[in-house]
């Protein structure tokens, strides 16, 4: 059965590989289910027609090698300058530094350390941003809340203490998840940086968006990988 072809315009993915990981020892390359980290969200991008390019950004020649063992259709690798190697580098700067080696005007950029994001959540978060491009120049993905939240001095940022109003009549706070960004060539360069001046919110499901950064980080992941708890 072919896959519906999408009408909406293609769109460059966007994703900054490095071999360094200071917490979890070469973290993107560690087998997760018998596949490198990278492999996970790499696969759910190939397979949707909206993409029509995938742009890995790497200091890594291992990489390269690796994903040689994958039938990835859509792969352009570029290496990363000298001047933005390092572990206190920007994206930001990253993608400003690449723009000219990206063919689509809209790209999407996100991190190969959240493998649990679904292809029909990376589908739905491109079409939102389609619908809303009069309005916003920018989408990233966040986890809503509604709990009592305190600053580092105990000070209650989102309630009264004196009102135990509950929790659902909060108004809600909204965390960046770093799973989606989207963004064009134009917002990038007018904002300096991924988020736009005009962005758009788009709440996400809170394990979907889980992010590895430390070993029981990947271990949580590998199990809800293993037992399918995730539906991809």
């Amino acid at each position: 059965m072919k896959k519906k072809k999408s009408s909406l315009e293609r769109i460059s993915a966007y994703i900054p590989i490095k071999e360094h990981s200071s917490r979890i020892p070469n973290k993107n390359f560690k087998l997760m289910n018998d596949k490198p980290l990278f492999y996970w969200v790499i696969n759910t991008l190939e397979g949707l027609n909206e993409i029509g390019e995938i742009v890995i950004n790497t200091d890594s020649k291992l990489l390269i090698t690796q994903m040689n063992d994958y039938k990835f259709t859509k792969i352009k690798f570029i290496n990363r300058a000298v001047k933005l190697c390092g572990d206190d580098v920007s994206v930001n700067s990253i993608i400003l530094n690449d723009l000219p080696y990206i063919k689509n005007e809209i790209i999407l950029q996100t991190h190969v350390t959240n493998p649990l994001v679904k292809a029909a959540t990376f589908t739905d978060s491109i079409k939102k941003f389609h619908n809303n491009r009069k309005n916003n120049d920018s989408l990233f993905s966040v986890n809503r809340y509604q709990k009592r939240f305190y600053n580092k001095d105990i000070l209650p940022i989102n309630h009264d203490p004196s009102r135990l109003i509950k929790t659902q009549d909060l108004d809600p706070l909204y965390v960046e998840n770093s799973c989606i960004y989207i963004f064009t060539k134009e917002s990038i360069k007018e904002a300096k940086a991924r988020i736009g001046l005009n962005p758009l919110l788009y709440p996400m499901n809170e394990y979907e968006s889980f992010d590895i950064d430390w070993p029981e980080d990947f271990k949580f992941v590998e199990g809800l990988l293993k037992t399918n708890q995730i539906l991809r």
